[in-house]
């Protein structure tokens, strides 16, 4: 019972320092506006009912799944059309002559895609080897951006399979778990940077203050409000998703979506990487010894390359959810995932765990040299 009393006390004084310090307000104001531009997109612009919102979404970079496959008729068009415009440009009167014949054979009919390509290979004028490789990508590319009736039709299967939260919250979870995961390191890298100052650790040996009561109180004093942070915001957006659609029964909200995913996603690895900075704090004493090794291993775990969506495998501290935002996890890869997120939780117990190993350590050395002198 002392043991918690101990460590209530110390997480509220760490939750109040944390209160008045500036980097957690800077971290804070970074977040919510980070999350805003990446969020509202998708709740302004949805459902999107004019050519207007598809547009802005695309501008916004928010651009879902607008893409479809191109035919073979959409590619006749595009060959169609460049051929147009090139017999427009400065080119011989002769070549002129020749691709307006071809046009009119692709626009009879009698000749398809690999004729056309197979004209072109076999063409000796002066610019053959130009209109090859524009022919060649046109025939290559797989996919065209849909149109306003087609990205409807998409938006409608999408909304069969799932309610329209589980996308939102999806994003809400990928975004706050790349930026959460970074900016926490300026709290946690300083976290003990003015008890070593103050030479603390000599005065709490002095008050029976046990090493994991010191160094559990101190981090849960800086995570908790980063909790509530993600929660509140979390909470926010979900409100937001309610009442934008609450009128368009097609667009399905369940509010225990996003924090499902957040408490998923963004929260486990969030516990763990703060664990992870709150332990080499301690080993290397200074927060600005922290920064490069976590940051090197922050770029490591959100790399594409190592960051496998839906895998899981135990590299990935960071899940992300790669894909379009009208994009599921497939329901095999869920099992993957709740093993990875507790071999997270696990390791955050053994890193916490050694932390106080190595405060214990670290003040009994200095008292011991202090004794000897």
């Amino acid at each position: 019972m002392h043991s918690i009393l101990v460590l209530l006390a110390l997480t509220k004084v760490e939750m109040k320092r944390q209160m008045k310090s500036l980097s957690f307000w800077l971290v804070s104001f970074i977040f919510i506006f980070f999350i805003y531009t990446e969020v509202s997109p998708y709740l302004i612009n949805y459902p999107i009912e004019s050519q207007k919102k598809l547009d802005q979404l695309k501008k916004q970079g928010a651009y879902g799944d607008f893409y479809v496959n191109k035919t073979v008729t959409d590619k006749m068009n595009d060959v169609k059309e460049y051929l147009s415009n090139y017999m427009k440009s400065d080119i011989p009167q002769e070549r002129k002559a020749e691709l307006d014949l071809l046009l009119n054979e692709i626009n009879e009919g009698s000749k398809g895609l690999g004729e056309v390509l197979a004209y072109f290979e076999a063409s000796t004028s002066e610019n053959a080897a130009n209109e090859l490789a524009v022919i060649r990508s046109i025939i290559d590319t797989v996919k065209r951006e849909a149109t306003l009736e087609e990205v409807q039709a998409k938006v409608k299967t999408a909304l069969e399979n799932s309610p329209f939260s589980v996308y939102i919250s999806k994003i809400y979870g990928d975004r706050t778990t790349a930026l959460l995961n970074f900016l926490m390191l300026f709290i946690f890298a300083f976290l003990f940077a003015r008890d070593h100052k103050n030479q603390l650790g000599e005065i709490l040996h002095t008050k029976a203050v046990k090493p994991y009561e010191y160094v559990l109180g101190k981090y849960l004093g800086a995570l908790i409000p980063l909790l509530a942070l993600v929660l509140i915001t979390a909470l926010v957006v979900d409100f937001c998703m309610y009442i934008n659609f609450l009128s368009h029964p097609d667009y399905k909200i369940n509010l225990l979506n996003i924090v499902n995913y957040t408490l998923l996603f963004p929260v486990v690895s969030l516990l763990f990487s703060s664990a992870l900075v709150t332990f080499l704090a301690l080993v290397f004493k200074n927060g600005f010894a922290v920064i490069p090794v976590y940051a090197a291993y922050y770029m490591f775990a959100i790399n594409p390359d190592v960051s496998f969506f839906g895998t899981a495998n135990l590299l990935d501290m960071l899940i992300r959810m790669k894909g379009n935002f009208l994009t599921l996890i497939p329901d095999a890869e869920w099992r993957s995932i709740y093993f990875n997120r507790a071999f997270y939780m696990l390791l955050t117990a053994i890193l916490l765990s050694l932390a106080s190993t190595c405060w214990k350590y670290s003040t009994r050395q200095k008292r011991g040299r202090k004794w000897a002198t």
